[in-house]
């Protein structure tokens, strides 16, 4: 009897020293998965030496194509300067096939996004900014598919301007569903549909020279979403209340050409979102700062930017 009681308590420790071994294992492997590298894989796409690829957006805009698709604008350099808008698609084998759905010689595509901005269109449309060369023409165009075959129209067409970067988003209160907004050379334009025809553009930053937009809730004092715009010596944002728009100026240096922005919750320190822009130019030298910015309900508006990393 005094055999079985010791045998049977050297197997209880037994089953106890596995149980803690194993969840003291189990527990340096979560910590462990949680900070090693993590492997990435990818794919070549496409591959060529004379197209200068601007843009890229995945969405569903095909309702023929199963899943996503990827949407490509590119400007070929050269003596025909090819501007041209494509959809890949991925196919069971693992291959990707292309298909040209604009191609216009003497021109540029800069920017590409992927939304449902049209309540006359059937699913999700395809917008695009293009510069001619010929009379140095800017647009911003629509395309999409109906009935097996794709079209597009001018949304834009005005000679002098030249059109970067489109993004799609909901910061108009006043406007029914998602709106279109466009950098371009004189400030940021906002594009709607009354759901019979596009409205007139509307200005959001006159007089600045914008690359990029953006659209998020940034400013936690503010109702509604914003309108990010990183411009030639600004980085900006407009919110509209009360059927007027305000720009509020989060950063204004002189000679810096803020080039790209983004919005997202990068920092556990902070509630909600934080505005950053990727990168700068400061003649001669082409610098990416990640940079961000919160918003502080004690300093106001947006302060310093915080944690600036340089790789010149």
């Amino acid at each position: 009897m005094s055999c079985f009681r010791v045998m049977k308590y050297t197997e209880d420790n037994v089953k106890r020293f596995l149980f803690i071994v194993s969840l003291v294992l189990l527990i340096f492997l979560s910590i462990a998965h949680a900070y090693l590298p993590q492997t990435f894989n990818h794919e070549v796409v496409e591959a060529s030496s004379n197209r200068n690829y601007k843009g890229v957006c995945f969405a569903d805009a095909d309702s023929a194509a199963a899943g996503s698709e990827a949407y490509i604008v590119y400007a070929a350099p050269g003596g025909v300067r090819e501007g041209n808008l494509s959809q890949f698609i991925r196919q069971s084998n693992g291959t990707w096939t292309r298909a040209s759905l604009s191609s216009v010689m003497y021109s540029s595509c800069n920017s590409v996004a992927v939304g449902d901005v049209d309540p006359t269109k059937s699913g999700n449309e395809v917008y695009i900014t293009r510069n001619l060369e010929s009379g140095t023409t800017g647009k911003v165009m629509c395309f999409y598919k109906s009935g097996g075959t794709w079209s597009n129209t001018d949304i834009q067409s005005t000679g002098g301007l030249v059109f970067k970067r489109v993004t799609i988003g909901n910061a108009d209160s006043g406007a029914a569903g998602n709106e279109l907004y466009a950098a371009f050379s004189n400030g940021v334009n906002q594009y709607t549909h009354n759901g019979s025809s596009w409205n007139s553009p509307v200005n959001l930053a006159g007089g600045l020279n914008c690359r990029d937009v953006a659209v998020g809730n940034i400013d936690n004092t503010l109702s509604g979403n914003e309108v990010l715009l990183s411009a030639l010596n600004y980085f900006s944002y407009c919110n509209k209340q009360a059927s007027v728009w305000t720009r509020y100026d989060a950063e204004y240096i002189t000679g810096r050409d803020y080039l790209s922005v983004a919005i997202g919750n990068i920092h556990p320190g902070y509630s909600g979102t934080e505005s950053t822009y990727g990168a700068y130019k400061s003649s001669p030298l082409l610098s990416m700062f990640p940079w961000y910015h919160t918003y502080d309900g004690i300093a106001g508006k947006y302060g310093l930017p915080i944690n600036e990393i340089s790789s010149d």
